[in-house]
Parts: C-alpha cells; structure tokens; sequence
C-alpha cells in the first residue's frame, strides 16, 4: 500500500522544536509527511498563503500577538489552508481567540505524542475538505456545474 504525503509547513521560530516536530511526524506509520520550516513570522503569511502544504502547524508560543494577526489575514485573503495551532500552555482564553480566528485546533506542545499529532492533522485536512465541498455545493448547480445565483449575488456584493 502506498502511503500519501503530506505536506506540512512549521511556522516556529526555533529550529530544535522544528527537529523535535519532524521527528514526531516522522513517528508516523500512515503518512508520509513532507515538512517546510518558516523560522520568521515577517515571511510566514506568504508561505502560509502558496497554495502548496496541506496543514499549516503555527506556534503561539512566541508571539500570541503575531500568530493571531496571522490568522486573520490568511483568513482575510483567502487560506485555504487547515491551520492547527501549537503552544506550551494550555490556555483556554489562547485556544478560543485560534478558533474563532480561524484554526481548526489548537494543541499543547508538551502533550504532544504522534497518534495525536497524527489524528489531529487528519481530522483538520478532511474537516477542511468537507467545508470546501459544502462552499462549493452552495454556489454551483449539483447537476450541471454551473454558478448559481447565491454565488452571482455574493460576487455582485463584493
């Protein structure tokens, strides 16, 4: 059987949690797991913003401040991207403010083990998916693949 490869990009500003992570995800018997580090959070938004990773692994540890503008401008333009939040405290006031921000997880470093790295990453892609159907479901005809008039509204209100 042939395993598919994901492709992953770290935004951490260290490169021992980036090793440590790398190891983690190469733990994982299912997935073959492709990794791009981003060590600077000015470059972080383009890289989140290529169109080229399937999950996007962002680091609150440093600037919480930062990662949530990240969040909202690759939200703002456009990511569609799943992106999982890491941190190394559990904080509920930090998790919420990543989900309403536009993360589809938020997880604690320290806790980290690679079924739950691994699930994680899994349930974030499909969920991302289906959202993506369902979009796609609300603007086109089912039946003929073409436009329909929600969509023709929305891009006339824009």
């Amino acid at each position: 059987m042939q395993k598919n490869t994901i492709r992953t990009l770290l935004i951490n500003a260290h490169r021992d949690q980036y090793i440590e992570m790398a190891r983690l995800l190469g733990d994982v018997t299912a997935s073959d797991y492709e990794m791009t580090w981003c060590a600077d959070y000015q470059y972080a938004l383009e890289a989140m913003l290529a169109p080229i990773h399937d999950i996007i692994l962002l680091d609150y540890e440093h600037a919480p401040e930062t990662c949530e503008e990240l969040l909202r401008a690759a939200s703002t333009h456009g990511c569609s991207t799943p992106i999982v939040c890491l941190t190394a405290k559990d904080n509920p006031e930090l998790d919420q403010a990543a989900i309403r921000g536009g993360a589809a997880d938020y997880l604690v470093k320290d806790q980290l083990n690679t079924a739950q790295i691994e699930r994680t990453i899994r349930y974030a892609i499909d969920r991302k998916s289906a959202e993506s159907e369902l979009a796609r479901l609300a603007h086109y005809d089912a039946l003929t693949g073409i436009p329909n008039r929600l969509l023709f509204n929305d891009r006339l209100d824009r």
